[in-house]
Formats: C-alpha cells, sequence, structure tokens
C-alpha cells in the first residue's frame, strides 16, 4: 500500500528570512519537531545538498533511527530530504518557507514508505500527520 503525502502547513507572524532562520538552527530543533529525539553527532554542519547525518526519532512510541540526506536546498526558501530508517523504511521530507502578506507561510511535506510502515499505512499516516500538526503549531508558537 502507497503512503499518501502529507502536507501540513501553518502561518507564522513573522519574516520569511526569520522563519527560516529558527527552521535552520538546528540546536533548537528538539523545541518543536515532535518526533525528533536527537541528532547522535549534531544537527548537519552546512545545509547544503549531499551532506548527510543521523537522527534518533520517535513515532507512535517506536524509536527510529534515521539517515538523512540532504538533497536540495534553495536558500531561505526550502530544503528537501531523503531519508533511511531501519526495516526498508524511507522517509522524504521538505520544509518551505514562502511570504505571506506581512508574515510567512511555512509547509511541511513527508511521506513515509516501505518496509514494515506499508502494514501500518493508516495509522502511520494519522500518526505523521498529528505531529506535524503539532510541531507546527510549536514552532509557530516560538514567534509570539
Amino acid at each position: 500500500m502507497r503512503m499518501p503525502v502529507i502536507n501540513e502547513q501553518i502561518e507564522i507572524a513573522a519574516k520569511p528570512d526569520a522563519v527560516w532562520a529558527q527552521l535552520t538552527n538546528f540546536a533548537d530543533f528538539g523545541k518543536w519537531m515532535v518526533p525528533h529525539v536527537e541528532f547522535p553527532a549534531g544537527g548537519p554542519e552546512k545545509l547544503e545538498a549531499g551532506v548527510a547525518y543521523d537522527e534518533k526519532m520517535k513515532l507512535m512510541g517506536f524509536p527510529a533511527d534515521i539517515k538523512w540526506t540532504i538533497k536540495n536546498v534553495e536558500e531561505g526558501v526550502r530544503f528537501d530530504l531523503d531519508g533511511k530508517g531501519p526495516m526498508g523504511v524511507s522517509m522524504i521530507e521538505s520544509f518551505i518557507v514562502e511570504a505571506s502578506g506581512e508574515g510567512t507561510l511555512f509547509k511541511i511535506d513527508s511521506e513515509v514508505k516501505g518496509g514494515a510502515v506499508s502494514m501500518m499505512a493508516g495509522k502511520v499516516t494519522k500518526a505523521t500527520q498529528e505531529a506535524l500538526v503539532e510541531s507546527l503549531a510549536k514552532f509557530q508558537a516560538l514567534f509570539a
């Protein structure tokens, strides 16, 4: 079963450059990204295509070690990640920052596929979507 791509977004009352600066501050990632546990060796040293780093995550109560590779970076606008997890699971995430009136529209697109998750597609999709909605609300609160 193919997992749907989850698209969530939120309006933030801050300029896009401020949102981008917070988004790319990997030292503060755990303050808002709900599934994030830690970067065992630190977040990515540079935000550029080809850079790889590890992240420990937890979703639906299950820990997962993800090996991320940055696939694409449009400075100030978006970056895309390709991740490999346990049991043949792969993930794609995109973080997108767009000017919107006086503020910013911040979007996260996420797709989890392969391996064990295909047997629990509905539950994984729901849990991922809930985690993204909660993460976006926490991110927005950083600007309050």
